[in-house]
């Protein structure tokens, strides 16, 4: 497991809490709430500290995107499979950030791409990839479990 990977993990197990939280069950019907839930305004309320752009002071991560949703704060097109990260779609909208705690010493960030962050878009993701989704959930809260991740999320800390 590499950093990128213990992000991921731990973005979906907080969004898995967050539903659990809500009485909201992963599921066509619930599709609208879970909308509304996973809004930017939404999240910042209820767990301000899960995320810095929540309480720095600065905004939105992508910041012309109408009704943020952070559902898919940890995209199905971020290549996970090597730790400084990477746009399996090859967005145009992507770059790499210098001085990572990778084997590269970069990273990959997505925040000019807007792609899986506005209403719309994760509508249509949840409608097509619910099962997906939940199985990706299920790995996560087995994996905040390891010690692995663990190593990984105290990295993470210190940045």
């Amino acid at each position: 497991m590499h950093l990128n990977q213990a992000w991921t993990y731990r973005h979906l197990n907080w969004i898995s809490e967050e539903l659990d939280e809500l009485g909201l069950e992963l599921n066509f019907e619930n599709i609208p709430r879970i909308l509304e839930a996973m809004k930017f305004e939404s999240r910042s309320q209820r767990h301000p500290e899960r995320c810095c752009n929540y309480t720095d002071g600065t905004g939105y991560c992508h910041k012309k995107i109408k009704d943020l949703s952070c559902l898919l704060c940890a995209c199905h097109q971020y290549d996970l499979s090597i730790d400084e990260g990477g746009c399996l779609v090859k967005s145009k909208f992507g770059i790499f950030l210098e001085g990572a705690p990778t084997s590269t010493g970069r990273i990959w960030s997505c925040e000019h791409c807007g792609s899986y962050h506005n209403p719309s878009s994760v509508r249509k993701y949840l409608k097509e990839n619910l099962e997906t989704l939940r199985r990706k959930m299920a790995e996560a809260r087995e994996a905040v479990k390891t010690d692995e991740y663990k190593k990984e999320i105290a990295k993470l800390m210190q940045l």
